[in-house]
């Protein structure tokens, strides 16, 4: 989060994800794919799983992944609904 400029949408650990854990940033590309690289350099030797930046999140998608986010609500993520 201090080594660019994303938006930290929510972490989820561990809750159903066989011992896996996921974060949701927002920002421009080049932004997260920074903060990515910063994060994954900092975790353990062979603790990473898989790393992924999805460029153009898909409407749909993106509503399934916020609609249950605690912190959606901070962001404006899912005002109306």
């Amino acid at each position: 989060m201090k080594g660019a400029n994303v938006q930290l949408i929510e972490i989820r650990l561990a809750n159903g994800l066989g011992g896996k854990g996921l974060a949701l940033f927002s920002g421009d590309v080049a932004d997260v794919e920074a903060a990515i690289q910063i994060g994954a350099a900092r975790v353990e030797s062979g603790n990473l799983v898989q790393q992924v930046v999805i460029p153009r999140l898909h409407a749909e998608m993106a509503e399934n992944l916020t609609e249950t986010t605690r912190f959606a609500a901070q962001f404006g993520l899912n005002e109306g609904s």
